[in-house]
């Protein structure tokens, strides 16, 4: 039986496929037909932050033999299909991947835990606990909520602070203390989780330019090699089976931190978070929760690019404020019809040294630009999603009607030769 066969034999995919980024193998010795049947564990690596484009070009020897030997995809999704309130934040990532259901059922939305509701959907070890009450279960963990918020039915539950340590240290000697545990104990199931490539991210840019940010990612592949050693090294090797699993909560594109998204569409809100918003901020009642969200997720810095396309000059008004001071640009690319003035402030803008930059229309570079950029992000957005009907061009009334009537994202009108 090949490593593909037995990892769709085991039927764990439920709570693995909620990540964005998947890695997924079977580790297991060739057993005779005479031996019993194999003793079969799970170990879940956790891995904050990862960009797919930024994990190829890492040199990452242990990821990538678990890519041969088992399966990968990089088209699963944080955020569910249907609509849920969600942002692509840690709180809701690891609870998704950790209770194996969207946010609509456990309740975390962000990093506040308000409404949790993991006694209904608990974490999988109260599930494998309620299936088998002998197993034995691991969680060993670095960022304090996956600990005091969703853990539960661990047998051993441990939180490795930094105390002063670099959060590459603090990796390896969590990878160390994971061997230990492989070493001298028998979970059935163990969650291992590892932070610094989240940190280096947020510190110096989530961009596979970044050298800190792809040296993070390398470190997290030596310290899934410290744990991948220490399995093949345990005494009874021959007679185990292992399911490993490698995933991430959230990650971004194009060198972003993080991505705040504001509208008066619920639909448009969604399709945000589905496309990696960290946050998505209904401003339909007013503009102020726009301010109060932007002034909590940079701590009351400001954001360093503003892009206004709505078309509404008071979104332009309630955007400029939120840049943050030092050279930064608010992008106004909505506002092309008629309307009224734009009230701002210049002495701010000079003081802040801002940078406005209007867009209208494009050049053809950035046609071919946008092609590119879909091409290497097909498999990893519901791009496909966005288009709704298909029209002959002798119907082009009927697609812009049906465009106005169900609210397509985009509409496609077919010229034949």
């Amino acid at each position: 039986m090949s490593s593909t066969d037995r990892t769709n034999k085991m039927n764990m995919k439920p709570f693995l496929v909620l990540t964005q980024l998947l890695l997924l193998s079977l580790l297991a010795s060739p057993l005779s037909a005479a031996e019993d049947q194999p003793i079969r564990r799970a170990l879940i690596i956790g891995i904050d932050g990862v960009r797919r484009d930024a994990l190829d070009q890492a040199k990452t020897p242990h990821l990538d033999r678990l890519r041969r030997e088992g399966a990968f995809s990089a088209k699963t999704a944080i955020v569910a299909s249907r609509p849920t309130k969600s942002d692509t934040v840690s709180g809701p990532g690891w609870s998704s991947i950790l209770t194996g259901v969207w946010s609509d059922k456990h309740g975390v939305v962000d990093n506040k835990f308000a409404g949790s509701r993991y006694g209904d959907y608990p974490h999988f070890f109260a599930r494998l606990k309620a299936h088998d009450r002998a197993a034995r279960t691991v969680s060993l963990v670095s960022w304090k909520p996956i600990q005091e918020r969703i853990v539960m039915a661990a047998d051993v539950s441990e939180f490795l602070d930094l105390n002063g340590e670099s959060e590459a240290r603090r990796d390896e000697q969590m990878a160390k203390r994971a061997a230990d545990v492989l070493a001298k104990t028998h979970p059935t199931a163990m969650f291992a989780y590892l932070h610094q490539v989240d940190a280096a991210g947020h510190r110096h840019g989530f961009h596979p330019s970044v050298s800190q940010y792809v040296e993070a990612i390398e470190n997290a592949d030596t310290c899934g090699g410290v744990m991948l050693d220490a399995i093949g090294k345990r005494p009874h090797a021959k007679r185990e089976e292992w399911l490993i699993a490698v995933c991430t909560d959230h990650a971004v594109t194009q060198g972003a931190a993080s991505v705040v998204v504001a509208d008066i569409d619920p639909g448009r809100l969604l399709w945000a978070r589905r496309f990696g918003a960290m946050a998505a901020i209904d401003t339909s009642q007013s503009p102020r929760a726009l301010v109060a969200a932007v002034d909590e997720i940079t701590r009351g810095r400001g954001v360093d690019v503003a892009l206004e396309m709505s078309g509404a000059t008071s979104a332009f008004e309630a955007a400029l404020p939120r840049v943050r001071v030092g050279g930064c640009c608010c992008v106004v690319v909505g506002v092309v019809r008629p309307s009224r003035r734009a009230s701002v402030d210049v002495d701010s803008v000079v003081r802040r040294m801002l940078t406005l930059r209007g867009v209208h229309n494009y050049a053809p570079r950035l046609l071919v630009a946008a092609v590119d950029f879909l091409a290497e992000h097909v498999e990893a957005f519901p791009f496909e999603q966005l288009v709704g009907g298909v029209y002959p061009l002798t119907h082009v009334d009927v697609a812009f009607r049906q465009s106005a009537a169900n609210g397509d994202i985009r509409g496609v009108v077919k010229i034949e030769s």
